[in-house]
């Protein structure tokens, strides 16, 4: 996990913004931490946090939940979750977007003090909502009510008759009057425009993925780490090579797993290709590797096999010795 981690984060800088969620990696096996998720297309699975660049989904830095450590439930484990995955990026002024899950005022203050902005979705049963910002029969739909503190700003939307969503964010200190046509405030528009990073990716992961069937929880995290470090490489890839088959923005990432596909096989393809294999198999190897393949086979014929000396002369298959008759 280690190597992995300080590969993804030492061949990509992240932009301004940044997002934290969680992924289900499919799974259906035994094993201690599987978790139930029905949020999640899989619901049965092992639970990875992200956290990924807000713009091209490229995962950065990750931590996969092992379970409880003993018998005692984890404390503060949002809070540790957010500091352990943002601690690669303090002092940088980055923002960091996430839902209610991990969205408290500790977790706001603790980054703000290194050097980080959040927004956020708060949970209704915070103690720190003031009453006005729950929901309400009375209340017009669309309308907002803002609540500013110290470095905090909160924002309670009400989309719906007595429904409301309630933000929170340490990067917007604008006035009430900031909303759009929609009525929508700046904060709620940059929470959508930011959050979806991780969800993004995991689509990807769905559309084209190595994941085989497998009662290994092992090979089932092997499998997402091959689909994630695909993906990485293609966002590494497309920024270096910008117009890469810019006309073909639908099948992209198909044609680039392809690519990478022969890539690898093709020096196991030539190491393969001697005389002694069938013709249907050498004629695969030449759609995938090409007709001028580097025969690996030494030109030097192969040293002739001895007889031992020990062993009857039948044995060779030769003529057997008939003893004579005195």
């Amino acid at each position: 996990m280690g190597i992995r981690n300080q590969n993804l984060k030492k061949f990509y800088l992240p932009g301004e913004n940044l997002t934290i969620d969680e992924q289900l990696v499919p799974f259906r096996g035994r094993v201690s931490f599987k978790q139930y998720l029905p949020s999640k297309p899989d619901k049965y699975g092992m639970k990875i946090w992200w956290i990924c660049d807000s713009k091209t989904s490229y995962r950065l830095f990750d931590i996969p939940y092992r379970g409880k450590e003993g018998q005692n439930r984890a404390e503060n484990l949002a809070y540790n979750v957010v500091n352990q995955l943002c601690e690669p990026y303090f002092r940088s002024n980055r923002n960091v977007t996430f839902d209610n899950y991990f969205t408290s005022i500790d977790v706001a203050k603790s980054l703000a003090q290194n050097g980080l902005t959040i927004v956020g979705t708060l949970r209704k049963n915070k103690t720190c909502i003031p009453p006005n910002f729950q929901p309400k029969k009375t209340r017009h739909i669309e309308s907002n009510v803002f609540g500013f503190y110290e470095n905090i700003t909160l924002v309670s939307y009400g989309p719906k008759k007595n429904r409301t969503v309630i933000f929170l964010s340490t990067m917007h200190h604008g006035k009430e009057e900031d909303v759009n046509k929609n009525n929508k405030s700046e904060i709620n528009l940059y929470y959508n425009s930011t959050k979806g990073g991780v969800d993004t990716l995991d689509h990807m992961v769905h559309e084209y993925t190595v994941r085989r069937k497998t009662n290994r929880w092992p090979i089932a995290f092997f499998q997402n780490i091959i689909d994630v470090v695909g993906i990485a490489s293609l966002i590494i890839w497309k920024n270096i090579h910008p117009d890469w088959n810019s006309h073909k923005k639908n099948t992209l990432r198909k044609l680039f797993l392809r690519e990478i596909a022969t890539e690898l096989v093709t020096p196991h393809i030539r190491r393969r290709s001697t005389k002694g294999l069938s013709s249907y198999h050498l004629a695969a190897m030449q759609d995938v590797a090409g007709s001028n393949q580097e025969a690996t086979q030494s030109s030097e014929p192969a040293a002739k096999r001895k007889k031992c000396c020990y062993t009857p002369l039948g044995y060779h298959g030769g003529a057997t010795a008939t003893p004579s008759v005195g």
